[in-house]
């Protein structure tokens, strides 16, 4: 059985050096009472479409707010809202609001579009699937980002982040407010 307090966290890559985590809590029942016909329309756009189109969740979102003459903007802002950038600093890990990571640059264009489609696509999965069907549709979604569910705040799942290792180097980006660091994933 899925966890009510699940999570999920997902790395974005330079290269093939993690650079940063997204980290994502489900939108509460109350935000899904309020959007849930744009999150069925989505859910279902997916589904026909197959498990490539979680990759355009937000276009199939945008798409369904059109086709049902009402506004996504505050089910993205929710989602955003409980969306975290978690990226290593000088002084170790920082938790940063997605929305400002994006508005900052400190993602690359695609990794910030991967977050938003991939924070889309959990809550779809979260609130529209059958219970019995989720954790197969969730495993799909692992497969396609990359991710791992955990029951762990933001906050949590960075005490659990290894602070160094001994293969691991930080150099600044070329923005130099942030670091790639390499050789480091999440605790088991």
């Amino acid at each position: 059985m899925i966890s009510p307090e699940l999570n999920f966290v997902f790395p974005c890559y330079r290269g093939e050096d993690i650079y940063a985590y997204i980290h994502t809590r489900p939108i509460p029942a109350a935000a899904f009472d309020m959007s849930y016909r744009l999150l069925i329309r989505t859910f279902n756009t997916m589904l026909d479409e197959g498990p490539v189109a979680s990759r355009f969740a937000d276009k199939f979102l945008r798409d369904a707010a059109t086709a049902l003459n009402t506004d996504a903007t505050p089910l993205l802002n929710e989602i955003g809202r409980l969306s975290s950038v978690i990226m290593a600093a000088k002084d170790g890990w920082q938790q940063i609001p997605l929305q400002q990571a994006v508005d900052g640059k400190m993602l690359d264009p695609e990794d910030a579009q991967s977050a938003v489609n991939a924070a889309l696509f959990f809550s779809c999965i979260w609130h529209v699937s059958p219970k019995k069907n989720r954790m197969g549709l969730l495993q799909t979604g692992a497969e396609l980002w990359g991710w791992q569910s955990t029951p762990s705040s933001p906050m949590e799942w960075i005490a659990s982040l290894p602070k160094s290792t001994t293969d691991a180097t930080s150099a600044p980006t070329p923005r130099g407010t942030e670091f790639v660091v390499q050789g480091l994933a999440p605790a088991s």
